[in-house]
C-alpha cells in the first residue's frame, strides 16, 4: 500500500499482524520497521533475506522517499533529513507508540539518527552493515590501498574503487556536515556495475537483482 505522508506517498508492505494467537492466547509481536540501505535502493533485498523474523515481529518494509514503489518526488527533497522525518510521520500514522527500527547500510545511518532524535519512540535498534558516519569509506580506501591485492585496489574484483565510490562519499560526506540538505543519490556507483548488480536496482521491476 501507498501512504500518504508530509506532501507524498510511501509503499509500505506489513508483513504479519500486530496482534496474533499463539499458544492460545493473543500475544503482541511489536512492529518492527525495516530500512533499506541505498541511498535509492528499495526493500525488496530485506523482504527476501529477513521476513523470517516476522515469527517475533510485524515487520514492515518501507521504500524510502522517492525509491522503489514510492512516488517519486523533486531531487531536493531526498535528503537524509527528510528521510528521518518519514519515519516519525509513519510511526505517528499507524497509531504505534514506540517502533523497533532494522536498518541496513545507508538504513542503519538512518535508524541511529532517528534514535538520536527520538529515543522514547523507540523500542529497539538492529543495525546491520553501516556505519554512524560515512569517514569509515575513506579510511577503508585507504586500508585497501596500504594491504589489498592491485585487483582489489582498482575494483576489478568487485570491491569498491576510489573512483567507483566518488559519488557515495560526496553524499556521505555532505550528510555529516549539512544534515537538511543533502541530495539522495539514486543513481548507483560504478562499483555496483556488475553481473550480479544491476545498474537499474532502483527500480522495483529489478528487486531480484538487488
Amino acid at each position: 500500500m501507498r501512504l500518504a505522508i508530509r506532501g507524498t506517498r510511501l509503499f509500505i508492505d506489513i508483513e504479519g499482524a500486530e496482534w496474533r494467537w499463539r499458544k492460545g492466547a493473543l500475544a503482541h509481536f511489536p512492529p518492527l520497521l525495516m530500512l533499506h540501505g541505498g541511498p535509492g535502493a528499495n526493500h525488496t533485498r530485506l523482504k527476501r533475506e529477513l521476513s523470517w523474523l516476522s515469527q517475533w515481529h510485524q515487520l514492515v518494509f518501507i521504500d524510502q522517499r522517492g525509491c522503489g514503489f514510492s512516488d517519486p518526488c523533486p531531487r531536493r527533497d531526498l535528503t537524509l533529513d527528510n528521510n528521518v522525518k518519514d519515519i516519525e510521520a509513519v510511526r505517528v500514522a499507524c497509531g504505534w507508540e514506540r517502533v523497533g527500527l532494522l536498518g541496513w547500510s545507508y538504513g542503519g545511518m538512518l535508524a541511529i539518527e532517528y534514535a538520536v532524535r527520538h529515543p522514547d519512540r523507540l523500542s529497539s535498534l538492529i543495525l546491520l552493515s553501516t556505519a554512524g558516519s560515512g569517514d569509515f569509506m575513506r579510511s577503508s580506501q585507504a586500508f585497501v590501498a596500504r594491504h589489498g591485492t592491485p585487483a582489489q585496489a582498482c575494483g576489478r574484483c568487485g570491491c569498491p574503487s576510489s573512483s567507483g565510490w566518488a559519488v557515495a562519499i560526496t553524499f556521505v560526506r555532505s550528510t555529516s556536515r549539512k544534515r537538511s540538505n543533502t541530495p539522495c543519490r539514486r543513481q548507483p556507483s560504478r562499483s555496483m556495475r556488475s553481473p550480479r548488480i544491476s545498474p537499474r536496482a532502483t527500480s522495483p521491476a529489478s528487486s531480484g537483482k538487488t
